[in-house]
């Protein structure tokens, strides 16, 4: 494989999320937009690959996005039996937890109002401990970008509030668009990934996995649809990847993902120790690229994802 992913700390995608997001405007009129649709799910497998290529289909649970929760402990050869979403608020404000539920649901739909871009999507469904619900904080904001923060409090709070700038509560997640002005000026925000297939391990539903190894890194891709996906581990820490791809897997199989243009990817990618996962989803509609960015375990940031609307 040409190039080796290495593991983003959430500030680290922070920054290249503001890059991507450039310059905002603060002379742009507000556009207010109507409340989104609650995400539904698919139960075919077609549906999780964003309407390409027929493949089958692709796509747990802690604060700290612990490689052993929902994802598959490293080197145990073993999958953790929890299930994603448990949890989690869902885009009509339920939550089979009890917490969060409708302010979170009325905070995405005021962070929808301020937002400048014609359209914006969001996404509505977040990986919440017990009684905590959703903050925001608008970090960009124009009429062709922007880029939200999304925290976890044990409080409301109102979009914006100024207790949200200090350090400490809990980061959920990161949200950013960008339009460009052509979809060829796009490319730059995808990686490069090449699904070799010389090696190849079944990942379930008729998909199959391609593994690779490159510089003391382990890489495992798979393709679904126009989703290319990959896991990204330190060789030493022996991770079971298929483990891990076989959950993503599952969950795709009844959940659908955006539709995207041309492609989208999603990067799981495990630093050393593998205590910690850092997960990018990228897509492009139209001119515009989407990026979800999470330390969120994967199937946290599935669900995030499969949110969107």
């Amino acid at each position: 494989m040409n190039r080796t992913f290495r593991s983003i700390t959430l500030t680290a995608a922070l920054a290249a999320s503001l890059a991507m997001a450039g310059c905002s405007s603060d002379s742009d009129q507000t556009q207010t937009n109507k409340p989104a649709d609650s995400p539904g799910s698919a139960s075919q497998s077609d549906n999780a690959s964003g309407g390409g290529p027929p493949s089958g289909s692709p796509a747990g649970d802690t604060e700290t996005g612990s490689a052993d929760n929902g994802t598959g402990s490293p080197g145990s050869g073993t999958t953790s039996s929890d299930t994603a979403g448990s949890g989690s608020t869902d885009a009509s404000g339920g939550s089979s937890s009890g917490g969060g539920l409708d302010a979170s649901f009325q905070v995405i739909q005021q962070v929808k109002e301020q937002l400048k871009m014609n359209h914006p999507i969001l996404p509505y469904s977040f990986a919440l401990d017990h009684d905590q619900q959703t903050a925001a904080r608008i970090m960009q904001n124009s009429t062709d970008a922007y880029q939200v923060m999304f925290y976890s409090s044990s409080k409301a709070l109102p979009v914006n509030d100024p207790s949200l700038e200090q350090e400490g509560l809990p980061v959920t997640a990161s949200f950013a668009a960008k339009t460009y002005a052509n979809s060829a000026s796009t490319a730059k925000a995808f990686p490069d990934i090449t699904l070799n297939k010389s090696q190849d391990l079944d990942l379930g539903h008729g998909i199959k996995g391609y593994t690779e190894g490159a510089a003391g890194h382990a890489y495992l891709n798979w393709q679904e649809g126009r989703w290319l996906l990959q896991i990204e581990s330190l060789s030493q820490d022996q991770m079971d990847q298929q483990g891990i791809a076989k959950k993503m897997v599952d969950y795709l199989e009844t959940h659908r993902l955006p539709v995207p243009k041309d492609k989208g990817i999603i990067q799981v990618s495990y630093p050393q120790g593998a205590k910690n996962v850092q997960v990018l989803i990228s897509w492009q509609e139209g001119s515009t690229v989407y990026q979800l960015n999470t330390s969120k375990v994967p199937l946290d940031a599935l669900e995030m994802a499969v949110s969107t609307k």
